[in-house]
């Protein structure tokens, strides 16, 4: 009987705290006011990410003598992407006679102090986290090129990649825009010439297989 008179009984339901109703209210407000500094916060930043790129699908590289092969642009329609070259091709491109006429030109895709400490002779730097510095000089010496070939540490490295598609981004033919995946690393594995400090500065010398 006492089960049943309680289940007889009318249901209530208690009315939600005022208390906790206000802290509700003020955590979704923190909530909102965080989504929305973080949203701006990545728009301005030179790394910020684009919300309609999908960062998961892996883009596929092309090898070199054949077209570019294609990737999932960050707005939408499919690009094609730069090249590779091999170390020996890039060797071959930096003994090419046109190299020192400006035909041909090396763009090192590392921060200015890890190219100051060596790269490949002649080549010009080009941090991509901040084009703003030497874009358009590395754009300016590159128009006027046949062939150009960006490199960074090479292995797992992929600044080179984003560099070069950032000169095309900027009006370079992508056509003559390559990469050489190997990087510095595989350059100076090789013991092939080196120089420091500034473009054309230091004196090249061959580095220790």
């Amino acid at each position: 009987m006492g089960c049943l008179g309680l289940m007889e009984g009318p249901t209530s339901i208690s009315a939600p705290d005022p208390r906790m109703r206000l802290l509700l209210n003020e955590m979704l407000e923190v909530l909102v006011v965080g989504l929305l500094l973080a949203l701006v916060a990545n728009q301005v930043s030179p790394r910020g990410l684009s919300l309609r790129r999908d960062y998961f699908k892996a883009a596929s590289r092309a090898s070199h003598g054949g077209s570019a092969t294609q990737r999932e642009a960050p707005d939408g329609p499919a690009t094609r992407i730069p090249g590779t070259v091999s170390a020996e091709e890039a060797l071959r491109w930096f003994e090419d006679p046109g190299r020192l006429l400006g035909r041909v030109i090396f763009v090192d895709a590392r921060k200015e102090s890890a190219f100051r400490e060596g790269h490949i002779p002649g080549a010009i730097a080009f941090d991509r986290f901040h084009p703003e510095l030497t874009l358009p000089d590395v754009v300016l010496a590159a128009t006027h090129a046949e062939m150009v070939i960006v490199y960074c540490l090479g292995g797992a490295c992929e600044d080179s990649h984003h560099a070069a598609d950032q000169l095309v981004e900027a009006g370079l033919d992508r056509a003559k825009v390559l990469v050489y995946a190997g990087g510095i690393s595989e350059w100076t594995r090789r013991g092939w010439p080196t120089e420091r400090g500034d473009r054309g500065v230091g004196a090249p010398h061959a580095s220790p297989p």
